[in-house]
């Protein structure tokens, strides 16, 4: 459950610290940064997979 916590923090949950993934995606696409934006747009993708296989784990493992 600390995983799945943590991707989803890092997807979707802004910090004092730090942007979460799709902020600085939206901010990349308002910027024109297009480079930055596609890289984005591919670590979020590859953190939903992981998340979704925690998911399906977890499911699968509940009593």
């Amino acid at each position: 459950l600390d995983k799945i916590f943590l991707l989803r923090a890092a997807l979707a949950k802004d910090s004092i610290d730090e942007k979460s993934l799709f902020t600085q995606l939206i901010t990349a696409l308002n910027t024109g940064e297009y480079e930055t934006a596609s890289r984005l747009q591919v670590e979020i993708y590859a953190k939903i997979e992981e998340l979704k296989a925690l998911y399906d784990a977890y499911e699968k493992n509940m009593i």
